[in-house]
């Protein structure tokens, strides 16, 4: 496999060739400069014969105090090792060699301590030029690996911000002002900003009042805490649904510096849940509220009833004849005759209402009235809208529903079954007395 050259690993590797580039410029450099210092001090020393012949020659001490502070000189020079002694040993030369060759020595002594000085001297300059050198390298080593590194980091750097940019997720990261201090793609693209007009912006600049005072209650939690927190909400900038996670940055010290906000896009998951929720509690024939819609839903009801003291009616209804009408028209014909009793219940009553199909013909409307009604005023209405339906002129046949109003009592509360068991028994009751008034 080929390797991939991308930003991230052309930009560090250029910065180490200009770093080698300097390194070698700089070597020529020195070897140009040491080369010209020894020529100098190479000239300095032939000078320096021709003036100690002078003063009296090499016995002078004229002579062994300008060697003296050659020597000296020599040692603080920022050159390379190998070029002081070589100096050095020139310089002696200049001095010892031509005392044994043309002169005589008569006190030792006097001569090896002169030279023995001198050469500590020359010794102690060089250590310490020496040890000048070692610090040049080792600030030039740490250079080389602090160079590395910010590479490194600029590489990982490079890899963070395109992993972030990269996500279908909006991060940001705020200080505990508020102030943004970084925010992906993503996130500068859902707030209509580029670049980096965040800088210097709070959450308070892109939200209204009322968001950034919710947003802020969470992530003082968060500081507070320091503990992650998860909170769902609706944008009202897209009317999209999102799963923050408020999580703490924390400092060297442990303490809470700044807050990272990761918010995930749920609106398809929120959508799936609300198809999934309708239908477990919708009837797919008719499209009212199912047996457990009702349930649920009147369960809320009554303990509603309950704290306001207020009694209310439901309505049961029982669509007749059923089977009469599959056996004569099909099925297709009665599963319209169950579709057109729903359309009947939620043109006439309130959307508020909970209306729903509890069983295969059997329909119910929570509340019909409240304690101030009349029973009769709402059975004679039901059957008032009944009759309008079934005058229309291309009818095969007319719809007949029974009914059976019961009324939910606060100050003798009962169960929704035992409410719904009333109400049939109610419905069944006024079927029969139908029954009888038509026979």
């Amino acid at each position: 496999m080929h390797p991939v050259h991308n930003k991230e690993n052309v930009v560090p590797t250029r910065k180490l060739k200009s770093l080698y580039l300097k390194e070698f410029v700089k070597f020529i450099y020195e070897v140009g400069r040491n080369l010209l210092v020894y020529l100098g001090i190479a000239g300095s020393a032939v000078a320096v014969e021709l003036m100690i012949l002078q003063f009296g020659g090499h016995a002078s001490p004229y002579y062994a105090g300008m060697i003296l502070v050659g020597i000296c000189v020599l040692g603080f020079i920022p050159a390379h090792l190998s070029f002081h002694v070589t100096s050095a040993l020139l310089m002696y030369s200049i001095y010892f060699f031509p005392i044994i060759l043309s002169e005589s020595i008569t006190d030792f002594k006097t001569f090896f301590m002169a030279n023995f000085f001198m050469i500590t001297i020359f010794g102690s300059t060089l250590l310490l030029r020496y040890m000048g050198v070692k610090s040049l390298i080792n600030e030039l080593s740490l250079k080389y690996e602090l160079e590395s590194a910010l590479g490194e980091l600029q590489k990982s750097e490079l890899k963070y911000r395109s992993l972030v940019d990269s996500t279908e997720d909006s991060i940001y990261l705020l200080d505990r002002d508020y102030n943004y201090l970084f925010i992906n793609k993503m996130h500068t693209s859902r707030l209509g900003i580029s670049g980096g007009q965040y800088v210097g912006k709070s959450y308070g600049d892109f939200h209204s009042t009322e968001d950034t005072r919710a947003f802020t209650e969470i992530a003082d939690r968060v500081f507070e805490t320091g503990e992650s927190i998860q909170n769902e909400y609706r944008s009202k900038i897209d009317g999209k649904y999102f799963l923050q996670t408020f999580s703490p940055v924390k400092g060297l010290y442990g303490e809470m510096t700044a807050l990272t906000i990761i918010s995930k896009n749920i609106t398809e998951r929120k959508h799936m849940e609300e198809q999934l929720r309708s239908l477990s509690l919708t009837d797919e024939l008719t499209g009212i509220y199912n047996r457990r819609g009702v349930m649920t839903l009147a369960e809320h009801l009554l303990k509603l009833a309950d704290r306001q003291k207020k009694g209310l009616f439901i309505l049961y209804a029982d669509l007749d004849n059923l089977k009469k009408v599959n056996d004569t028209f099909g099925h297709k014909e009665g599963d319209l005759a169950l579709i057109e009793t729903a359309n009947l219940l939620k043109q006439n009553y309130r959307d508020s209402d909970i209306i729903g199909r509890i069983g295969g013909d059997e329909f119910v409307v929570i509340p019909v009235g409240t304690s101030s009604d009349n029973v009769d005023i709402i059975t004679e209405r039901f059957y008032k809208i009944l009759a309008a339906l079934n005058t229309a002129e291309d009818r095969e046949y007319d719809l007949s529903i029974s009914i059976g109003i019961a009324y939910y009592d606060p100050e003798f509360p009962c169960s929704v079954d035992e409410l719904l068991t009333r109400a049939d028994k109610s419905m069944y009751l006024q079927k029969r007395q139908r029954q009888k008034a038509s026979a």
